[in-house]
């Protein structure tokens, strides 16, 4: 038996080589599309999405285990996997590099787990059920690939995986029409969008799935030329194209703009030269019907504006060059911080806070990284504040988060993966120099390097969420089919004897009756187990986010009693998920605040710090979580000055979290203030200040805080005349009410 038939071939039986096609088919069409009514879910975008995916990866799971319990494992030719075979394959096998890489990929995750500080959060990522870098996502996107790999073995297959992403991309393209004209069936109040997102969310990552769908579809059209006429099938291809053109264009991002001109570019240069410039030809002219067709559609009035195509589209395509490069200065800013971390590893001091976790050994985040979902922890340590004013959550560049999160190894273990797959397309491709007519093969291979192109040079100042990465995967595993796909196509004319080796395994197969009714048990078990898995894990994720959303309508209409009762149903159904803990202690918090005792007042604070401590047993480092406890315990502070200590050491740790940024020393002035440490206030304003004279103009813009707290603490300590100053300087950046009556109150002094 070949290399490629141990691989690839498998012995299951017609239904199971279906249910798997089946599986790949809906996960690429329905993963990009999912989404729910705002109005009944929370994260109504995302979690749908990660559920459908994960749902797919555990049924693939189940039957990879059902057809190993069914194949003929006395037949020695296919089950022993002894040392001659191994070398045979990795001789002889195209996508064994890109085979290896994947491995790799999946194995630097479970060493970046592993090495983790936080390794809870590095299995099912920060925020439970949404869209994360966690393994469980990743586990998913390998069990794709690898399911695809070894069970995508015919032209037809490849044909139906890419027409099915048409259709897909399609969709994507016509919802994003809707929101531009103020139709969206998702959201609860349907308005223009001067970018829209489709169902994916984002702009950018809408941009993203199109411009990996509209390459395959022209190409895989192509196949059809010699069945229509010259115009009918550069029309009909054009017209496939146009609504997902239209949704690019009226995604406006340049990231996949540009993206998309280097696929274009490059699936011209690669027809030319095969010496196909007639296919070139139809390429340009298809894509020119289908640019039309978009640009005829701008100039059409939307509900809130007269003319999208004059002013916003000719202004953001004309902000390419320079808007690329502002873009890029920013995230050059991110990259520098990101790079800074890895290298330095710089760390919290657990001395002092002992709430925080220790970082292992410190040597080995270089090589595996922080850990999956960690960069936003591990990237303001460096006290880089100057791009953002916000706390950063991802790198904005696919292979610098990958260094922070995963480390050298992964990040290598990504490039080899890209290497290795255009190794084989190119393979493949001048293969077809020899041919006068250019293969299906050879076309899906031109479709598939141009896409590989387009997203590496799209995803280097990009970032990547759970629609694209399951694309990128699926087409990955496409490539890894290819070869064996080719090399069957050009055997398949050659007849081969069977009859005597097919007696054989038949009459094997008759004494092995009873043994497969043995293996069958191994399925079931497994079986069962993803299913006590996947209601447990996965399932509970959307319902826990319905009831949580009932929840939030019911503190919405005044029932806060059944909107606490509800949250504690989504807490019970997904107790992992920080942000059901958060919005529960955020309702407590708010009635303290309207109790009609002190004691009453101080008994909601406390049931309100016991909620989002819970968020800190699982995550330690959860920013979100240590700022809602540290205005808490100022609250009780407030009414008991023994509590002023705690008060103090949550917002210094916070402090700890984020030492470049200005906000947490402002919030610690304000507690000082607020808790009558007049001079310990203004020392920390003095601190703010300086980090915010450090950090860009819109985060500056936010920092009229800081002379606000400034005028407060000089009030406290009696110095009237520079409160006032300090007050007039805070509303000359910007009029907030508490300012304006604090200047008041100083005023008539």
């Amino acid at each position: 038996m070949q290399a490629s038939e141990f691989l690839y071939t498998s012995p299951a039986n017609r239904r199971i080589q279906r249910a798997f096609e089946a599986g790949w088919i809906l996960a690429v069409v329905l993963v990009p599309l999912a989404s729910w009514p705002e109005s009944e879910m929370l994260g109504f975008i995302q979690i749908p999405k990660v559920f459908l995916m994960r749902t797919i990866a555990m049924y693939f799971l189940a039957l990879l285990a059902l057809e190993w319990a069914i194949s003929n494992r006395n037949d020695s030719s296919s089950n022993k996997f002894t040392s001659n075979r191994i070398r045979h394959y990795l001789q002889a096998h195209p996508s064994r590099l890109l085979l290896l890489a994947a491995g790799l990929v999946f194995l630097a995750n479970i060493f970046s787990v592993a090495n983790s500080p936080i390794p809870a959060i590095g299995i099912l990522g920060i925020d439970v059920g949404w869209d994360t870098y966690g393994i469980a996502n990743t586990t998913g996107f390998i069990i794709f690939f690898y399911t695809i790999a070894t069970h995508l073995k015919t032209t037809a297959q490849v044909q139906h995986l890419i027409w099915a992403l048409t259709l897909a991309g399609a969709i994507v393209g016509l919802v994003a029409i809707g929101q531009h004209f103020g139709i969206d069936i998702f959201r609860n109040a349907p308005f223009v969008l001067t970018r829209a997102h489709s169902t994916l969310g984002n702009s950018i990552f809408a941009g993203s799935f199109l411009i990996m769908t509209i390459p395959l579809t022209l190409l895989v059209f192509l196949e059809y030329r010699s069945k229509m006429s010259y115009f009918a099938h550069v029309s009909m291809g054009g017209g496939l194209v146009a609504l997902q053109m239209t949704g690019l264009l009226f995604a406006l991002s340049r990231g996949p703009m540009v993206g998309m001109i280097s696929i274009i570019v490059t699936l011209l240069a690669l027809l030319l030269w095969l010496k196909k410039s007639d296919l070139a030809v139809r390429v340009i002219a298809m894509f020119a019907i289908a640019l039309l067709f978009a640009l005829i559609l701008t100039t059409l009035p939307t509900p809130d504006r007269q003319n999208f195509g004059g002013n916003d589209l000719v202004d953001r395509v004309s902000s390419i060059g320079p808007g690329i490069g502002g873009g890029l200065s920013n995230r050059y800013t991110i990259w520098t911080t990101a790079i800074n971390a890895w290298g330095n590893v710089p760390w919290v001091d657990t001395e002092e806070f002992p709430e925080l976790p220790d970082i292992g050994l410190s040597i080995t985040k270089p090589i595996f990284g922080y850990g999956p979902d960690m960069f936003q922890h591990a990237y303001p340590l460096v006290g880089e504040s100057t791009y953002t004013f916000e706390l950063a959550s991802h790198g904005h560049s696919f292979l610098i988060h990958a260094l922070l999160e995963i480390g050298l190894f992964g990040m290598l273990a990504y490039i080899s993966l890209a290497l290795s797959a255009g190794f084989i397309l190119l393979k493949i491709i001048n293969k077809s120099r020899k041919s006068e007519e250019l293969s299906f093969t050879a076309l899906a291979s031109i479709g598939l390097f141009a896409i590989l192109i387009g997203r590496v040079i799209e995803q280097i100042p990009g970032k990547a969420q759970v629609s694209d990465l399951l694309i990128m995967w699926t087409l990955l595993a496409v490539i890894a089919a290819l070869p064996l796909i080719e090399h069957s196509r050009t055997e398949a004319s050659t007849p081969i004897d069977n009859s005597s080796s097919q007696r054989k395994r038949t009459t094997r197969r008759s004494k092995q009756t009873t043994s497969y009714q043995y293996r069958l048990v191994v399925p079931a078990i497994l079986t069962v187990i993803l299913i006590i898995i996947w209601y447990n894990f996965v399932l509970a994720q959307p319902l826990s986010a319905m009831t949580a959303k009932d929840a939030e309508q019911a503190a919405e209409s005044g029932q806060i009693q059944k909107s606490l009762d509800l949250y504690r149903d989504a807490q019970s159904a997904s107790p992992n998920s920080a942000i059901y803990y958060l919005k529960y202690a955020e309702i407590l918090f708010e009635l303290s605040k309207v109790a009609p005792t002190t004691a009453e007042k101080n008994r909601l604070t406390e049931r309100a710090i016991i909620e989002v401590s819970e968020i800190i047993k699982r995550n330690p480092m959860d920013n979100r979580a240590w700022s809602r406890i540290a205005e808490m315990e100022k609250s009780l502070a407030k009414d008991n000055p023994e509590k002023k200590r705690d008060a103090f050491h949550s917002n210094m740790l916070i402090k700890e979290l984020m030492p470049g940024f200005w906000q947490p020393s402002a919030a610690l002035a304000w507690t000082y203030a607020e808790l009558g440490e007049y001079e310990r206030a203004l020392d920390e304003v003095e601190n703010a200040a300086a980090l915010s004279a450090n950090a860009n103009a819109s985060a500056a813009s936010q920092a009229t805080f800081i002379p606000f707290v400034e005028a407060f603490a000089l009030d406290g300590l009696g110095r009237t005349a520079e409160a006032i100053d300090a007050v007039n300087r805070s509303l000359e950046m910007r009029r907030t009410q508490p300012a304006e009556e604090l200047l008041k109150r100083l005023l008539s002094k």
